[in-house]
């Protein structure tokens, strides 16, 4: 009785495993969404080269459409293609593969030589329809998990369909940066947000960040309403006190200082002197969490003192 019965659940974990979506346990589909992001890549590169000016591998000649596609290559084609194919992957659900492959090809379907001036518009909607679904993705995560760090990336991707909209109807691209900003911040914060966790202390970091993250997308429409006031006050909300709108700066791991066994300040310590050119009445000593990182003691070292 004993065998027959520990034998029963492992035929049920048996037929678990064989009635599984065959995309969430291969390889090659997503494989193939790796290359669709790592093709936007290396043309937005060859883009930005062209936009400098200087000898690029494919120039304007070849590819009118280059330059312009730079932002929409490097944000919708890279960054938001391996975002959602990671959130897609979390999500475990075929249709949520969608929103990577649409974002991967409209990014690359703009180059197409046979799409001119009057028909590239069709790409730009397949990249809305990518960032469309990327949306929609994060609600089955959102109720499976009711996590700010979820929360916090869903405003990104938000703020990502916002800019893909703009793109689509003609907006210049200048004009949609803070869209494309506001996406960036959300998801790079979201991520930091869940390797923090475990030196956050006190209960209201979490909440700031969502909030912080919330004001820049919120900002984002006040940047084409109203841009003198608007650039002013989304710029000022980027460079806000770190302490408070982005804890993770402040916990993030690693903890110990550069040199101390091999380890070094976390990356998100050594971006905020980076915002130098924001409005300095909206900074808030950019060189404070840098600092502060690389003066706090090793218990390991001290110990070893």
């Amino acid at each position: 009785m004993s065998g027959a019965a520990t034998s029963r659940p492992a035929a049920g974990r048996k037929r678990a495993v064989k009635g599984a979506p065959k995309i969430a346990t291969t390889v090659w589909p997503r494989a193939l969404l790796l290359v669709l992001g790592g093709a936007s890549l290396v043309a937005g590169l060859d883009a930005a080269l062209v936009l400098l000016g200087v000898p690029a591998p494919v120039g304007s000649a070849q590819a009118p459409a280059l330059p312009a596609a730079h932002g929409s290559l490097m944000v919708f084609g890279f960054v938001g293609t391996l975002i959602a194919l990671e959130r897609a992957v979390a999500l475990r659900r075929v249709w949520g593969y969608s929103a990577p492959a649409l974002l991967g090809i409209g990014s690359v379907a703009q180059l197409a030589p046979a799409l001119g001036a009057e028909t590239a518009w069709a790409a730009r909607v397949v990249v809305l329809a990518g960032a469309v679904m990327f949306v929609v993705v994060y609600v089955p995560l959102w109720r499976r998990q009711r996590d700010p760090a979820v929360l916090v990336q869903a405003l990104g991707a938000l703020a990502a369909a916002g800019a893909a909209a703009l793109l689509a109807v003609g907006v210049p691209v200048p004009a949609v940066v803070p869209w494309f900003g506001a996406f960036l911040l959300a998801t790079i914060a979201g991520e930091r947000l869940e390797l923090a966790r475990l030196r956050i202390r006190g209960r209201w970091a979490e909440p700031l960040l969502v909030a912080a993250c919330a004001a820049i997308v919120v900002l984002c429409p006040a940047t084409l309403l109203w841009p003198a006031v608007g650039y002013p006050l989304f710029g000022g909300r980027c460079s806000a006190s770190p302490r408070g709108s982005w804890p993770m700066t402040w916990h993030a791991p690693p903890s110990a200082p550069t040199g101390c066994h091999g380890s070094s300040p976390h990356a998100s310590s050594r971006a905020m002197p980076g915002s130098w050119w924001l409005p300095p009445s909206a900074s808030s000593s950019p060189e404070r969490p840098q600092a502060r990182h690389m003066t706090r003691s090793c218990t390991r070292c001290s110990s070893a003192s």
